[in-house]
């Protein structure tokens, strides 16, 4: 049988992760979380379905940022496996040195790296537990994952364009991008077969004028407003089924964001 997992994040409830066995926690998914210390304790007593005594595995995704800001306290209460998933390392004052003070007071069993695979070495260095990453090793690996998918959803948390574009272009792989971009005559000036370029934002904002956007960000129905603001540019020529695949594996595969 296999041990039930309980993620703890910062961000909203996500319906494309969920799956059976897994319960995702958090101060904006649960209203009795939202405010005060954020701890192994509140969340055993404030979430349902978890047994203290064999609570299965604490899946920790986090980041730098959010360590300073809010860390999750607590671990040791925790009575089975606690695996730290990092995100970015390369924003903020001494993010890896960060992430050591934290293990330092709150153990886990391992660190899983969703980003930065260049400082993994440095930060096995720094830290006393195991260091995995889940990451691309190089560019010749990043374009055979991203060439598996029919279109990749590409959503920078800084809203920045980001090395991901360059990445996915490379591929030769759709995707859609919702950050500030070059401007699009300089993208076209780039001495390579650059992608169709599609300006969406006037369509979105006219098919989420119906309620408010942090509703439709919440309920993960991004890409059903995706789909239908797409419908109103006939030269894209994407089935339903790719719009969805691409949206759920790029859910899936650049969860970093």
């Amino acid at each position: 049988m296999q041990a039930p997992v309980v993620l703890v994040h910062s961000g909203p409830l996500q319906p494309l992760w969920q799956q059976l066995g897994l319960t995702q926690v958090g101060p904006a998914i649960q209203a009795n979380l939202q405010h005060g210390e954020l701890s192994v304790g509140r969340i055993l007593g404030a979430v349902g379905g978890i047994d203290p005594g064999r609570p299965g595995v604490l899946l920790h995704y986090s980041d730098p940022f959010v360590l300073r800001a809010r860390p999750l306290r607590g671990l040791r209460q925790w009575q089975g496996p606690r695996l730290l998933v990092c995100g970015d390392l390369h924003h903020g004052s001494s993010p890896i040195e960060t992430l050591a003070a934290y293990l330092e007071a709150e153990p886990h069993d391992a660190v899983l790296l969703t980003f930065n695979p260049a400082l993994v070495p440095q930060v096995r260095q720094r830290l006393r537990v195991p260091v995995k990453h889940g990451t691309t090793n190089s560019p010749e690996e990043a374009a055979a994952l991203y060439a598996q998918h029919a279109l990749v959803l590409n959503v920078p948390l800084s809203h920045g364009q980001g090395r991901r574009f360059f990445e996915v272009m490379a591929a030769g792989v759709p995707q859609v991008v919702f950050a500030q971009l070059a401007e699009p005559k300089r993208l076209r000036a780039i001495l390579v077969a650059t992608p169709p370029y599609w300006e969406l934002k006037n369509p979105l904002k006219a098919q989420s004028a119906g309620g408010p956007r942090r509703r439709w960000r919440r309920s993960g129905a991004w890409p059903v407003l995706l789909w239908t603001a797409l419908q109103k540019r006939p030269e894209i020529r994407l089935s339903r089924h790719q719009m969805w695949r691409g949206a759920a594996d790029a859910n899936r595969c650049t969860m970093s964001g």
